[in-house]
């Protein structure tokens, strides 16, 4: 996976993007709207809008939604091994200088996309393995492993990451996926941002500020 396009690229020139991240042809993403920290790494990456990749991360094969918060250190769709072979180098199945004659042909992929949903909140250093979905609004512990699927909302943490609770109640949590927020174009979220800090939330204040 080649970084190489991302050396002289005219996206360092904007305020969020260091000069020391790198990317593939690949990513895709508004540099005007998201925040990428020193030694970030990206392959075959979409950020979202305003999502900010801390510095230290790397993130393969994934797709991450807008106004997620990724802690540094993180590590997103990091390369899997096949565990029913006789070995799990991948030597015995993909193209290694080291040894070329040992490579078979098999049908394994070791990336396998990610997909991360809107305003989700990572925490330092975590793991997430290949073939994940988190959902919108979601929190990740620092230091957890996400081994599967996290639901809508949820807290997880742990190695393997479990579900500690959920941040809302189910009606408000139903309320949020149906009004997508996170979809709104700038000037209406600009509107509505007086809820966004509003603590102990109801029911009843998203209905009254969103209908």
């Amino acid at each position: 996976m080649s970084l190489l396009y991302s050396f002289f690229s005219m996206k360092k020139l904007k305020k969020g993007i260091s000069f020391f991240s790198l990317w593939d042809k690949k990513c895709k993403f508004d540099s005007t709207k998201c925040f990428i920290g020193p030694l970030a790494k990206m392959y075959d990456t979409k950020l979202g809008n305003y999502t900010r990749l801390r510095h230290f991360c790397t993130v393969a094969h994934a797709e991450i939604g807008n106004f997620c918060s990724i802690a540094t250190g993180t590590k997103i769709g990091v390369a899997g091994h096949p565990t029913n072979l006789l070995s799990t180098n991948s030597i015995f199945y993909l193209d290694h200088s080291l040894n070329p004659r040992f490579k078979n042909q098999i049908e394994y992929t070791p990336y396998s996309p990610i997909k991360i949903g809107n305003d989700v909140w990572i925490g330092e250093k975590c793991l997430i393995m290949p073939g994940i979905t988190i959902g919108d609004g979601a929190i990740i512990a620092a230091h957890a492993v996400v081994t599967k699927d996290v639901p809508p909302y949820a807290v997880v943490g742990g190695i393997p990451a479990k579900v500690i609770k959920f941040r809302f109640s189910e009606e408000i949590i139903e309320k949020l996926l149906s009004i997508k927020w996170w979809n709104m174009a700038d000037d209406q979220i600009a509107m509505h941002k007086g809820i966004f800090a509003k603590e102990n939330l109801s029911l009843q204040d998203l209905i009254n500020e969103f209908g």
